[in-house]
């Protein structure tokens, strides 16, 4: 608490003054048999008829299994201001997960499970967050205040082992990018050249590799809350929801396009990019979901309560020591 120190400098209008830090290890144990080569009883037809007991491999196995271990640190401050009218935090995080357990796919000339679980994966994540609230009216009858808090948030691949391929179709996991990050074949370009209005196979261009798109998960949050509580009956309360950064998969659209049930099917005053984006999905011989990657930001009004507190004396003809109608 650094404001409680004598060298710390006296502000009128700060009321305390707090450091933060923390540093941490922690870790994720492999199931219990994870790491076991296991082996399934089947019943076996012999050439001339008769049925014996036999054996199969179940589960491969990894005996060099281990925990996936995480380390962070994370420093800020909380500062209370206008004799407590005023708060602010603030927080910086930095987290490394090294040997991060990925059940990855083995190929079937194995003859045994599907796929086993391996120490592959660095991950990176950092961030900040912060948050400021505020209560500008704080009377006998009428109290006011708001909330207002944030966070950014990124993290990388940093690897995926040794002779791992970037892992997924759409939602992949590749080196140098966010984990769950979205890819796609690129829709190049698309032009009515025949000039009939209504986009043809032939008149978009769909590209062979699939290219980043963007993070599969906001990397922007933030909210705005407010409450009024009039005396000591009635509170009405406000919240306002904000995600940023993403990119989603509109499969709903695509997947009605695939029915033939959807605008950009049937009317020709479609809007040429809503045409290629179906075309380039459901007719195109090198199909894609490109189009329907869409962003994902979004604002909401999320939610408004108004809330009675019940008088005690009510409230325990109820057997209750307290009570709240919202």
């Amino acid at each position: 608490l650094m404001s409680d120190e004598d060298w710390f400098p006296d502000f009128g209008w700060l009321d305390q003054f707090r450091l933060r830090g923390a540093w941490g290890i922690s870790g994720v144990q492999p199931g219990s048999t994870d790491a076991i080569r296991t082996l399934d009883a089947i019943a076996i037809t012999e050439p001339e008829g008769s049925d014996v007991s036999g054996v199969t491999m179940g589960n491969i196995g990894n005996v060099e299994l281990k925990p996936e271990k995480s380390q962070e640190v994370e420093g800020g401050f909380d500062a209370d201001m206008l004799e407590g009218r005023m708060g602010l935090e603030l927080t910086g995080y930095y987290k490394k997960t090294q040997d991060a357990l990925i059940e990855r796919d083995l190929a079937p000339s194995y003859g045994a499970s599907a796929d086993r679980w391996e120490n592959l994966a660095s991950v990176r994540n950092m961030g900040i967050e912060a948050s400021l609230s505020f209560m500008p009216v704080d009377t006998d009858f009428l109290t006011w205040d708001f909330t207002l808090a944030g966070s950014i948030n990124e993290n990388e691949v940093l690897e995926l082992g040794e002779g791992v391929e970037p892992m997924g179709t759409t939602l992949r996991q590749v080196e140098g990018y966010p984990a769950g990050s979205r890819w796609e074949k690129p829709i190049l370009s698309y032009d009515d050249t025949n000039g009939d209005g209504v986009l043809g196979r032939d008149e978009v261009v769909v590209g062979d590799t699939a290219v980043y798109i963007g993070p599969g998960l906001p990397t922007r949050e933030a909210s705005l809350s407010t409450s009024l509580r009039f005396g000591d009956r009635f509170r009405l309360y406000g919240l306002f929801d904000y995600r940023g950064d993403a990119i989603l998969w509109n499969l709903t659209e695509g997947f009605r396009c695939q029915l033939g049930d959807c605008r950009a099917i049937y009317d020709p005053s479609t809007p040429f990019w809503d045409q290629a984006r179906a075309v380039a999905r459901n007719f195109h011989s090198t199909p894609t979901d490109y189009g329907y990657m869409e962003e994902g930001d979004f604002l909401k009004f999320r939610e408004l309560s108004l809330s009675f507190f019940i008088p005690d004396d009510w409230a325990a003809k109820m057997r209750a020591s307290r009570a709240t109608f919202t």
